[in-house]
């Protein structure tokens, strides 16, 4: 009768020190969810200022094209105008 009183008591223990064990790892999993949120809202921040970072470099790139097509343009209509009143040697 010792033994089973041994062994229920064990048992008790055990279940109880489980679940403590099963209360602390939950915990534990809430906190990481908790970081891995925000880690992911950063992350989609960032991917979002990236996003616009390499719009504006291909806008600040096609309007570069633009300027300097127009450049050269203007360069050819002074030189032909130069020419035209021959300003040129």
């Amino acid at each position: 009768m010792f033994i089973i009183v041994c062994l229920c008591a064990a048992i008790v223990c055990l279940t109880i020190d489980f679940k403590k064990a099963k209360s602390r790892h939950e915990l534990k999993i809430g906190e990481l969810n908790y970081a891995i949120v925000q880690m992911m809202a950063s992350n989609d921040s960032q991917l979002g200022q990236l996003k616009l970072s390499d719009e504006l470099k291909e806008k600040l790139k096609t309007a570069r094209e633009t300027i300097d097509k127009d450049m050269l343009a203007m360069q050819y209509d002074f030189v032909e105008t130069l020419s035209k009143n021959k300003l040129l040697d």
